[in-house]
């Protein structure tokens, strides 16, 4: 009888235990010490349920502090570039430093030289503001006097400054030829006149001449300054 209630109680108790599953378990009712170790694989577990560990929260943290690092620090590259690249075109338009506004235009400076001796007019320079062709007089003398050619409709005007004389006003017709100067001087002399079409101030062009003797041949060196372009 013994042997029988012992033979009982033990296949009771297996079949107990053959008898537990989720289904006869309460919710939150077994704890965590009653788990054998090891034993909890990543396929019973809930990946979406689980929290971020702390090292993990620390190291996203510094993923994304790295990110915003890398985009601040393309965009100052990508700034840095343009500006660069903004600077050596500002400095393609300078020259010696220099900008364009600091440089007058090649044609607003104008010089030539010739022998006042000469039996043929000499040119010396032609004015595309004033419109007129400046020469030497061409009669073979050593006076002190130019030759303008007015090449525009409009009348040149002007008064002559030298050494040699008083200041002398002239007009040189549309399509005309006209001498200017006192053409008293036969050595070292200066002119200086403001040539201007029709009274215009727009359309000026100041004249300075020196006349010098060089290896005895007077020659006339002139230099002429236009208002603007024409």
């Amino acid at each position: 009888m013994s042997t029988l209630a012992v033979f009982l109680a033990l296949g009771g108790s297996a079949y107990a235990v053959s008898q537990i599953n989720g289904k006869r378990l309460k919710n939150h009712s077994v704890a965590g010490t009653k788990l054998r170790d090891s034993t909890i694989t990543g396929r019973q577990v809930r990946e979406s349920t689980l929290g971020k560990v702390p090292r993990a929260r620390h190291a996203g943290r510094a993923h994304t502090a790295i990110k915003a690092l890398r985009a601040t620090t393309a965009n100052l590259a990508h700034s840095a570039g343009n500006a660069q690249v903004a600077a050596t075109a500002n400095n393609s338009l300078a020259l010696g430093g220099l900008a364009p506004a600091a440089f007058e235009r090649s044609t607003t400076v104008l010089y030539g030289s010739g022998r006042v001796d000469a039996t043929n007019p000499q040119p010396l320079f032609s004015s595309s503001v004033g419109d007129f062709d400046l020469t030497t007089d061409g009669d073979g003398d050593k006076l002190t006097q130019l030759r303008i050619k007015n090449n525009g409709s409009s009348n040149l005007i002007g008064t002559v400054f030298t050494q040699s004389g008083p200041p002398t006003a002239f007009g040189i017709a549309g399509g005309e030829t006209g001498h200017i100067g006192p053409a008293t001087g036969s050595g070292v002399d200066y002119l200086d006149t403001l040539v201007t079409v029709g009274g215009n101030p727009k359309k000026s062009v100041w004249v300075h001449c020196l006349f010098n003797p060089s290896s005895g041949d007077l020659t006339a060196f002139c230099w002429g300054l236009q208002a603007g372009a024409p």
